[in-house]
């Protein structure tokens, strides 16, 4: 689940965009195979919180506010690019 410390991290700058790229293809292909569609997609679970460490057993993990603003701006980008301009990022 979380990095090491619970307070960096754990998505290496290089998978930005991979991350956001996965997610708007689940998306898409939710819409396209499914028929499901999304109100919004959220890049990131419980990011501002310090107690997210790989050893704790939970699913949240801590991201830095740049690193989100990043990430919610790619992930924008490729929502976009997948005609789902309507799905919000949150």
């Amino acid at each position: 689940s979380g990095s090491a410390s619970g307070s960096t991290d754990n998505l290496q700058k290089w998978n930005y965009d991979k991350h956001a790229l996965y997610l708007a293809a689940v998306a898409s292909h939710a819409r396209d195979k499914w028929g499901v569609s999304f109100g919004s997609v959220d890049a990131f679970n419980e990011p501002s919180s310090g107690w997210w460490k790989a050893s704790n057993g939970q699913e949240g993990c801590h991201f830095g506010a740049d690193t989100q603003s990043i990430v919610a701006r790619m992930l924008r980008e490729e929502l976009d690019k997948q005609d789902l301009k309507g799905i919000r990022v949150s």
